[in-house]
């Protein structure tokens, strides 16, 4: 089953209907939503009935009309859930033409991000998947927000590696980082090391590690435990005490911070490093005894 196009009808043909046919609701200001329809984009979305809720969407924006910020969350939530693909480019298609004549407010910006995040997801989730579309929506996002894009990228990558394309992948983060307003955060890093760490790439996941520092930007726990448990792995037992201690602020008050979850980590990394030990002792202790029986 190849993946759909991006656009299922045209926007721009979309468009100039629009412009022609502002007949019911022609006299609201651009900002109005009639309550009617957006109750009921709301009740048939909730009832499990995307199709129906899509609609009375699409007959509200032919109409001139434009449904509330909350009808429009339920609507693009349901065709997720529903993994409608066709019905979710229809609600992308419909607002970038919407927005192309009604400036979007900051509130309206938020509301596409999470729309062009569930596209996103959606489009990952039919085989095979489309990356160049993906690329173009993330790219197309940049006209309604810059900070919050990041949310794209990492959806992004993390489909990359999940389809097992670690060279896209990492050629889509070396971008972000010559991004001159974006940057990659705790949560990009986070994806990258479970990939990392579940293909037993060590290498990779220091120099994450190093990124990471060098950025100062504050690790989470499940960045920690990659860390911590792939220097033990590679007996790297002191390096892996030295990012304990480094994550320890006695004057913070974060859970990672905290004296508990710092002696939990040491006492793991002491008895990973016993077991080493006595792992290397009992061979020693083998080749002696196959050297002189």
């Amino acid at each position: 089953m190849s993946s759909p196009t991006m656009a299922p009808f045209s926007s721009s043909a979309f468009s100039r209907r629009y412009l022609t046919s502002l007949s019911k609701y022609a006299n609201l200001h651009a900002n109005a939503r009639p309550a009617e329809p957006s109750i009921a984009i709301t009740k048939l979305a909730s009832q499990g009935r995307p199709n129906e809720a899509l609609a009375v969407y699409l007959q509200l924006i032919q109409d001139g009309g434009f449904p509330s910020r909350e009808s429009l969350y339920q609507l693009t939530r349901a065709l997720y859930k529903s993994s409608n693909l066709q019905g979710m480019y229809a609600i992308h298609d419909t607002l970038i033409s919407y927005y192309s004549i009604h400036p979007a407010s900051n509130k309206s910006a938020r509301s596409m991000i999470y729309m062009y995040t569930m596209l996103i997801n959606l489009i990952a989730k039919h085989k095979p998947v489309n990356f160049d579309t993906i690329r173009a929506l993330c790219k197309e996002m940049s006209q309604f927000t810059t900070t919050s894009n990041i949310v794209l990228y990492n959806t992004l990558i993390k489909t990359l590696l999940d389809n097992n394309q670690v060279t896209q992948a990492n050629a889509l983060f070396k971008d972000l980082l010559c991004n001159t307003t974006l940057s990659p955060t705790i949560s990009t890093y986070t994806i990258l090391m479970k990939d990392a760490s579940k293909r037993r790439d060590y290498e990779r996941i220091l120099d994450y590690l190093q990124d990471i520092q060098s950025r100062n930007i504050i690790m989470n726990y499940a960045v920690v435990s990659i860390v911590t448990d792939t220097l033990c792995d590679i007996k790297e037992f002191d390096k892996a005490i030295h990012v304990v201690n480094a994550i320890h602020h006695p004057r913070k008050k974060d859970e990672l911070s905290s004296p508990k979850y710092r002696l939990q980590l040491l006492k793991s990394i002491e008895t990973r490093q016993n077991m080493a030990h006595l792992k290397k002792k009992k061979r020693r202790k083998k080749e002696n005894h196959e050297k002189d029986p």
